[in-house]
């Protein structure tokens, strides 16, 4: 039902009352997906992103004018979904409707965004969520490991820095319904919205629903400030976190780089970072894993890049209690010998062939291409950006690559973290 056609249409940009919205209609038997978000702008060093995960979490319990349940009857009975997220400085929504039942599913969408109730009820249930989820969080390996790394690599005012989960128990614990309150009156407005949409519409119908339903929303929104940079950790030592009865240490090792979304030398970067752990063929997952057997899964990538931040080149693997520090100096020698070495001219060709691959799928679907419609968008790329994107990956010489990965990569910067039950002979 969800499967576009083979029939290719650029994509329309129209500004509609104020609100761009992005799309590309498609044949795909009346469906029609979209993705929109707002800029929220929390202060990270105060821990409003903790109040903003609250309040984005209650969207879906109940409006001004209808209770969660009425909202939930609806949406099941037109067949139609709605949801909704925190991310850095941005909440999130996305939707997915028959094309005859769009305008009504994107004025429930404004509504939970613009009119939410903020029950107490549910706010003690969404509080209560939260401090479980996060105790569960004290004793993951591979939480402890990633939260501790971007604890070194970023500080608190930077949207990638991650506290200690203990710490973050303390602030959900105490948020109160009145700061959720204030934090959506001052945080959540239209002025920042950006709307992205794919499948059974026409373009100029589709944006004057937009323009409608959320236009009028304006809002007071203040901007907390926040760090654009990572941040270079003097204490070259790694970093152990004993949690008990783990039978598998996850590690985290990386730094932060200073590369955006919408930099030009972003994508051979990217490329040269999937080459040495992009997927199952890459270079760590066969030396580290395949030849060596020293570990369960490894990989890389960059993480937590945007056009407005800088983010990290993290490199991530579980180990065996036993075999860890054998699967950390293998990591680090094969690291070593990429940096040194760079991409070869096959694992070039390779690694564009499955880029451009997964690309394709991933917009196989209206949900997906609206989602990457959308990542587009707020990057600052064109429309045609859509397009574009597997020329730029295939156009990427073997020259460009090495040279983003000398340029950005170092490895005397990299820093490690190891979470598990650390046992030495």
């Amino acid at each position: 039902m969800d499967n576009q056609s083979d029939s290719t249409t650029s994509p329309v940009v129209i500004e509609s009352n104020g609100v761009p919205v992005v799309m590309a209609p498609r044949a795909v038997s009346s469906v029609a997906s979209w993705v929109g978000s707002i800029e929220t702008y929390p202060q990270f060093d105060a821990g409003e992103e903790i109040v903003q995960d609250v309040a984005t979490s209650l969207l879906n319990k109940g409006t001004v004018r209808r209770d969660r349940f009425s909202l939930a009857a609806e949406l099941e009975n037109l067949g139609a979904e709605i949801s909704f997220g925190s991310h850095g400085t941005r909440v999130h929504f996305s939707g997915r409707a028959l094309s005859r039942d769009v305008e009504r599913v994107l004025e429930l969408t404004a509504e939970q965004l613009s009119e939410p109730s903020f029950d107490p009820s549910e706010f003690e249930k969404s509080v209560q969520r939260m401090r479980a989820s996060l105790r569960r969080s004290l004793s993951s390996t591979s939480y402890r490991a990633g939260a501790a790394l971007r604890g070194r690599l970023f500080t608190d005012a930077h949207p990638n820095y991650s506290r200690d989960p203990a710490e973050d128990l303390d602030l959900v614990t105490a948020c109160t319904i009145e700061q959720v309150r204030a934090f959506h009156k001052s945080h959540f407005s239209g002025q920042t919205l950006a709307v992205s949409a794919a499948g059974d519409f026409r373009a100029e119908e589709f944006a004057s629903k937009v323009g409608r339903i959320f236009g009028g929303w304006t809002g007071d929104l203040q901007r907390g400030l926040f760090e654009t940079a990572g941040r270079i950790d003097p204490d070259p030592s790694p970093r152990e976190i004993d949690i008990a009865d783990r039978d598998n240490l996850d590690v985290r090792i990386g730094h932060a780089v200073d590369v955006r979304r919408n930099d030009p030398d972003y994508l051979a970067l990217y490329l040269g970072i999937f080459a040495l752990g992009g997927n199952f063929s890459a270079r760590l997952m066969q030396k580290v894993r395949n030849e060596m057997g020293l570990t369960y899964g490894i990989g890389s990538g960059l993480v937590g890049v945007d056009s407005a931040y800088e983010g990290m080149w993290q490199v991530s693997v579980t180990l065996s209690r036993d075999r860890f520090e054998a699967g950390i100096a293998a990591t680090m020698n094969e690291i070593r010998r990429f940096l040194e070495a760079g991409v070869t001219a096959d694992e070039l060709d390779a690694k564009k062939t499955t880029i451009c691959g997964s690309y394709e799928v991933g917009m196989s679907t209206t949900r997906g291409l609206a989602h990457t419609l959308h990542s587009n968008l707020r990057s600052g790329f064109p429309a045609e950006y859509l397009i574009e994107f597997p020329e730029a990956i295939r156009g990427l010489t073997l020259a460009q690559v090495n040279e983003a990965i000398r340029k950005y990569l170092d490895f005397d910067r990299l820093r490690v973290v190891l979470a598990g039950s650390i046992a030495r002979a």
